[in-house]
């Protein structure tokens, strides 16, 4: 008897022991190339840095992990015959399969496809089978093989190889520990911006009772009526159909409008807010290394949506792939079609890196058209072009008009007329839709964008009219104005990007030169004209319909003044645009 207990227990501890050597073994051979299909995706959040957070690593961190175990389980029986081979080889494989995989691969699968297509009649199917099927096979096969004939190689000539493969297994961890060394600072230095919230705005309302429906609706690089007289009246338009369309349906709107901020994501946060993002310059204005998160925070988080959920509104979002408006924790209800990943049941809306990254990686082939197992989805991800996605902003927004009024607040950002500019005057798809003057001048290309919004906001507009008994307040606003560059495109990039103020007048006062009309129908039309703009519109509403005392605050526009990848420097450029000097306006943006 205790002979047997002892053949037991020796048979036990050598499981156990294998299993511990197959476990280790397992390591050794899945932690290299971890970390080599890591690297590629830090160095591009690094390069990317002005538009990521941390945040953005866990998808593509993810993918980078899951390729790492799918090459490790491959290559392990091998693994245990020669660690030197096996290194070379799938060290290979994951190279070729990390990283911008589909880039890669997309020219040779254009160039493949073109020959077998005949036989399929259908170019993108097959260029999807060879991307998703036929190349990972391919490079799996060979790497195995690659790694037998050099084991069998070296066998024969007697290589004593596993100093080589520890030598592979320390370069790959130092390269990656400095990579992660160089990520880990930049991310030291930007973590205040990751998580930053905007100040309260105390409304202190007096009057809760009045509760119209609010749209905010913006018409991203909608210029204003000066702009379409000075830019494209030789273009036969001037815009001044649809303003006098306007003007009769009750708004008030300025020939001479300006945004305060160059660019979407500052001048929406400011709205949103209904302040100048002073906050922002005060704490990251000296930052070394400054993001765009904190003004897409500034956004999702608005004072004005807080305070309107506050008074018991319901918050739907029309956002777009931009970060400014593609989530908000703050919404009721999410309309978006651009960039949803959803995981179990569970929808996350992508920014821009992890998107890119997922699209470029090899598991977006499969992902995109759904993981189940039997009918229970595991991974989808739905994404449309900006055609389709305009599309659908517009019938969410005509949908939204048409519901049960009183109480809601309603954000809706439209890439229209911003480029690409996909939509001919009818809504027809134009296919020469790049900014440049293929097919017809670009100008000409942003003209037919404006004339088919326009279009698509009277109907909007007679809706919400109609089905509010005219009570509704709309705020239409662009966010900023055409670029310049791509408008007259007359300049190097380096002008555009660098210190606005060596602009000249005509191209700020493009940049600067925005659509705004107001419909607020309990607000005195002199208050209308003197006080909104996009910093005190909301200041305006809220004093208008809950009895709020909010100051005005004084007229002001900023331009970057160091350049675009420092988007908390300003300075103050109120005379170039208006033509005089504002003594209230600060230097810099930072308002006490």
């Amino acid at each position: 008897m205790k002979n047997f207990k002892k053949i037991f227990k020796d048979i036990r501890h050598l499981k156990i022991s294998s299993f511990k050597a197959n476990l280790w073994s397992l390591f050794l051979l899945w932690l290299p190339l971890f970390m080599l299909a890591e690297m590629p995706v830090l160095s591009s959040w690094i390069n990317s840095s002005l538009n990521v957070t941390a945040q953005d690593l866990i998808l593509p961190s993810t993918l980078a992990f899951v390729l790492s175990l799918i090459i490790t389980f491959c290559y392990i029986s091998d693994y245990k015959k020669n660690k030197f081979t096996t290194y070379i080889a799938a060290v290979t494989t994951t190279f070729l399969f990390s990283g911008h995989y589909s880039d890669r691969f997309q020219s040779l699968g254009s160039k493949v496809g073109s020959i077998v297509d005949p036989m399929f009649h259908n170019p993108i199917l097959v260029q999807d089978i060879l991307i998703a099927i036929v190349y990972p096979v391919v490079i799996i096969v060979s790497g195995k093989l690659l790694a037998h004939f050099s084991r069998n190689l070296i066998q024969k000539l007697d290589w004593k190889t596993d100093v080589l493969a520890k030598g592979i297994f320390f370069a790959i961890t130092i390269a990656f520990l400095l990579q992660l060394y160089s990520t880990g600072k930049m991310m030291y230095t930007e973590w205040p911006q990751f998580f930053y919230r905007p100040p309260d705005l105390k409304i202190n309302a007096q009057n809760t009772s009045d509760r119209p429906d609010i749209y905010y609706i913006v018409l991203d690089r909608y210029a204003s009526q000066s702009v379409f007289d000075n830019e494209y009246k030789k273009y036969g338009f001037n815009n001044q159909e649809f303003v006098n369309y306007l003007k009769e349906e009750g708004f008030s709107i300025s020939p001479n409008a300006h945004n305060n901020y160059p660019y979407t994501a500052m001048s929406i946060a400011s709205t949103m807010n209904a302040s100048y993002d002073s906050d922002l310059v005060q704490k990251f204005a000296s930052s070394p290394t400054q993001i765009m998160e904190p003004y897409y925070d500034a956004t999702r988080y608005g004072s004005v949506i807080k305070n309107l959920k506050s008074l018991g509104y319901k918050y739907d979002l029309l956002g777009s792939w931009y970060e400014t408006s593609n989530k908000s924790p703050l919404a009721d209800h999410l309309y978006q079609v651009e960039s949803q990943f959803t995981v179990l049941g569970k929808t996350y809306s992508l920014d821009e890196f992890p998107k890119n990254e997922l699209n470029q990686s090899i598991f977006f082939h499969y992902i995109n058209r759904g993981l189940k197992i039997l009918h229970f989805s595991i991974l989808t991800f739905q994404d449309a072009n900006g055609y389709d996605s305009s599309l659908s902003n517009i019938r969410d927004l005509k949908y939204i008009a048409n519901q049960k009024p009183g109480g809601k607040f309603v954000f809706a950002h439209i890439l229209v007329p911003h480029d690409p500019f996909y939509f001919n005057a009818d809504g027809s798809l134009n296919p020469n839709f790049g900014t440049d003057n293929v097919g017809e001048p670009i100008k000409e290309k942003y003209i037919n964008q404006v004339k088919f919004i326009n279009s698509q906001m009277k109907d909007v507009f007679n809706q919400i009219k109609t089905k509010s008994d005219g009570k509704a307040v709309i705020i239409l606003q662009a966010d900023e104005g055409p670029r310049p560059q791509d408008q007259n495109n007359n300049q190097p990039s380096s002008y555009y990007n660098g210190d606005m103020r060596q602009w000249s007048d005509s191209d700020l006062k493009m940049k600067f030169g925005n659509l705004a009309a107001y419909y607020i129908p309990k607000a005195a039309k002199a208050d209308v004209e003197t006080h909104a703009d996009n910093a005190n519109v909301f200041r305006l509403v809220f004093n208008t319909y809950f009895d709020t005392n909010l100051a005005y605050l004084p007229k002001c526009y900023y331009a970057y003044s160091v350049d675009i990848l420092h988007p908390f420097i300003y300075a103050d450029i109120t005379k170039r645009i208006t033509g005089q000097v504002n003594p209230a306006c600060s230097s810099d943006s930072s308002f006490k």
